[in-house]
């Protein structure tokens, strides 16, 4: 019998029944053969009761799993969602002001702001799975820390409970026993906590021009015209409460108009005239208190507009050198996948990783940022990142300070996105990988179908990499955003060899780290 085949089947075999992959899968397939050959024989009763248990249960694990679905926020459904939500409480706020000034309870109106206020409670649920990024930086997308933040957050769940809910739904039933006069002083005071919703607004578009995948331009134009929106209402309502004060002593002589909604219709006209520095003078202030207040909103608008038009104009030519660099690179990424015909949805994944990048760190490289420092800087300042990271692993445990310190400066750090491969099952070790942010996913399968365990900050991968050269004996997939610090052998080995006696230590109990690992 030919001896070399007899061993490379044993080798086959030894390393099918060493491999806890594998022997997960074959009992886990043997024993629903065997379930299933055994509830065959079960009585008719049985059966149908273990049917409706095992799909009553099946029903509940999906109910929790969509239950626990986050929403990424640069994705498409966050985008339209968010956008269509600043339209909704702008016409709101709109609304609110709307019809206490001209002492009209229009119906239509009135039923449009119940139904954006009912919305506005689902938006609250919704809330509670749109992931984020803390102040780190880092993405959080795990349901429970999701909401947990939200849950905690100043304006969070609270405010926007405060801010949304139909307060007018309580004194709904007194809109037809009681007088219009009578109901709307108290509709406009229950629902004044409605107009705080605006600032959401304000936090939105801040939020959005820092964003590097965003068009800075639109963005701006967007927010200056939200501002011009609310300036031209306010100031609107503001002219018409004058009128009503000051009755026949008032602008509204000059334009033989009484009826509130053709005098909002007309202060909205002065105001825009005002605004946009064309002063028609068709309109003009009665009383000294009409005289000082158009000489104010002449100030402001001016103001306004000369920031607003300047902030435009200055958006392409003045932006920060390291923003403008980045997003060159960025493009020209994107016409190179463009040209190579990448997939769209690669492309997509390039497009989010390099987002992440920029919001986690602007896009700098920390080898390069620190290039030109001293040696014992650098040192201290990546010591202050790693060292304690590096001393929770028993291989580094009861090294020397020095020696931990030396081996800061050769970790590299690395981002992955949600989803993408830190490395598969077969591939050559490189070196440790050490968790700073975020989780990652264990995997005994190359595909990374079912994963055996949970990687969080602090714990390393690889260890026994840098004693040993070998293949990788698990999928390591980024189960979020995640930053690591990537050490390899050779630089291992670099520092090793300016600490002999520290390497001679180390590899004292390296047998027992390969067996760990």
């Amino acid at each position: 019998m030919d001896m070399s085949k007899v061993q490379k089947n044993v080798s086959a075999t030894d390393i099918l029944m060493n491999d806890t992959g594998y022997i997960k899968l074959y009992r886990t397939c043997m024993a629903e053969e065997e379930n299933k050959a055994k509830f065959k024989d079960f009585p008719f009763h049985v059966r149908i009761k273990t049917s409706i248990t095992q799909f009553l249960i099946s029903f509940l694990l999906n109910v929790i799993r969509i239950h626990n679905t986050t929403i990424n926020p640069e994705s498409t459904v966050r985008v339209v969602y968010q956008y269509t939500s600043c339209l909704l409480i702008i016409i709101l706020f709109w609304a609110i002001t709307y019809m206490p000034s001209v002492f009209n309870l229009d119906r239509g109106i009135f039923l449009l702001t119940m139904i954006i206020e009912y919305i506005q409670m689902i938006e609250i649920i919704l809330k509670f799975h749109i992931c984020f990024y803390d102040e780190s930086g880092s993405y959080i997308s795990d349901y429970r820390s999701v909401s947990l933040s939200y849950m905690t957050r100043k304006v969070g769940y609270i405010y926007d409970v405060i801010c949304s809910f139909p307060y007018a739904f309580t004194i709904l039933h007194l809109m037809n026993q009681v007088s219009p006069a009578t109901f709307l002083p108290i509709i406009v005071y229950v629902r004044t906590f409605h107009l705080l919703r605006i600032l959401t607004v304000l936090v939105f578009m801040h939020k959005e021009e820092q964003s590097i995948i965003t068009n800075l331009l639109a963005i701006r134009i967007i927010k200056y015209l939200v501002h011009a929106i609310l300036f031209v209402h306010c100031t609107a309502v503001l002219f018409l409460l004058f009128a009503l004060h000051g009755g026949f002593n008032s602008w509204v002589v000059n334009t033989e108009v009484f009826y509130l909604p053709d005098i909002y219709t007309y202060s909205v006209y002065w105001t825009l005239a005002t605004y946009t520095t064309t002063g028609y003078g068709d309109i003009r202030a009665v009383t000294y208190r009409e005289l000082l207040f158009s000489v104010l909103i002449m100030i402001l608008s001016k103001m306004q507009v000369s920031y607003n038009m300047g902030l435009l104009s200055s958006t392409q030519t003045n932006k920060q050198s390291l923003q403008v660099a980045y997003e060159e690179k960025l493009q020209a990424v994107q016409n190179y996948m463009m040209d190579e015909n990448i997939p769209s949805a690669l492309q997509n994944r390039v497009i989010r990783f390099y987002n992440y990048r920029w919001t986690r760190t602007k896009g700098i490289d920390s080898e390069e940022l620190f290039k030109d420092t001293p040696h014992c800087m650098k040192v201290e300042i990546f010591s202050r990142i790693s060292v304690n990271l590096l001393k929770k692993n028993q291989l580094f445990t009861h090294l020397s300070e020095t020696f931990l310190r030396h081996l800061a400066t050769k970790m590299l750090l690395k981002s992955y996105t949600s989803g993408e491969y830190i490395n598969r099952r077969g591939d050559s070790g490189r070196g440790m990988l050490l968790i700073l942010i975020g989780k990652v996913k264990l995997c005994s399968w190359r595909t990374g179908k079912e994963a055996i365990e949970y990687l969080t900050t602090g714990a390393a991968l690889g260890v026994d990499l840098l004693l040993k050269s070998k293949l990788c004996r698990y999928t390591a997939i980024a189960d979020n955003y995640v930053d690591i610090f990537f050490l390899s052998k050779e630089h291992f080995e670099e520092v090793g060899s300016y600490y002999p006696d520290v390497m001679n230590k180390l590899l004292k109990r390296a047998s027992n780290v390969i067996n760990m690992y």
